[in-house]
């Protein structure tokens, strides 16, 4: 997770961004992996998926980074739509 920004989301912009092309949705969750032959593998794509950051730092202190961001990107997302009068 510490490299996913320079490594796997570079690795798999082009599905990323025909994902988002295709909901139309300023807010996607995609639970995924990849195989062992490289490739994207998805689980889950939906608009309410729920994310936290609960799970303890010990066990898993990657985490904590990468909820960080997306947290810091949803509000930035919701005061974006609230500045212009749009609904949340």
């Amino acid at each position: 997770m510490a490299s996913f920004d320079d490594d796997f989301a570079r690795r798999h912009a082009t599905a990323f961004r025909a994902i988002t092309e295709r909901l139309g949705l300023d807010y996607v969750g995609i639970d995924c992996a990849e195989t062992l032959d490289g490739e994207l593998l998805i689980f889950e794509v939906d608009s309410d998926m729920i994310v936290h950051a609960m799970d303890p730092v010990d066990l898993f202190p990657y985490k904590q980074p990468q909820m960080r961001k997306l947290f810091d990107a949803f509000r930035a997302l919701l005061a974006k739509a609230a500045m212009r009068g749009a609904p949340c």
